[in-house]
């Protein structure tokens, strides 16, 4: 499959719409099993999950996204997912010590969490899952309200630190996947 550039004002490119879609793992928000921060859906147990609603109420309430590992790359999914949020309205803020102080796709970039300049509602990490912890203490050093993991990043020791200091956490799950099945897309 050729690979689509994105640029500011695109929607993210057509290959997302399948990337893992596993489809919304369907059924009631969730039943727990008596520890918190566990949701099944169907018969997959989802840890640190708030279920299908918590979801739309996250997606619906947050304003400010900052994109820890955002890539100049178009191609890459933290690229085209951070320009698919900032095309639905959020105020999208690239988070990339690498890239610091530029200005990618309308996307502004910054070194840490803790340099955006306006309170930040959602942390969406796209880091292999080894790297998070250090992102988990600058999400609640910045004040985030939600710290969330994509796809395959799983990380349980940092998701119970953020949620420990009151972050809500999403973890192994895609934004723009779950934005869209949720009927949220403008």
């Amino acid at each position: 499959m050729p690979r689509q550039s994105v640029t500011s004002g695109d929607r993210a490119p057509d290959y997302l719409d399948s990337w893992k879609d596993g489809a919304l793992r369907s059924g009631s928000p969730g039943s727990h099993d008596g520890n918190p921060g566990f949701t099944f859906f169907g018969s997959r147990l989802r840890p640190f999950h708030p279920g299908t609603e918590g979801v739309r109420r996250i997606l619906t309430d947050a304003r400010v996204v900052a994109v820890v590992g955002f890539s100049a790359k178009p191609h890459r999914f933290s690229h085209a997912i951070a320009v698919y949020l900032a095309a639905q309205g959020y105020r999208v803020w690239g988070v990339n010590p690498l890239l610091a102080d530029q200005t990618l796709a309308g996307i502004p970039i910054v070194a840490t969490v803790q340099d955006v300049p306006e309170p930040v509602d959602l942390v969406d990490v796209f880091r292999r899952s080894d790297q998070v912890a250090p992102i988990a203490q600058d999400a609640i050093a910045a004040g985030a309200r939600v710290f969330w993991m994509q796809d395959g990043v799983i990380d349980p020791a940092s998701a119970r630190l953020a949620q420990r200091a009151g972050l809500e956490v999403v973890m192994d799950d895609c934004t723009l996947r779950r934005h869209r099945q949720l009927g949220l897309a403008r």
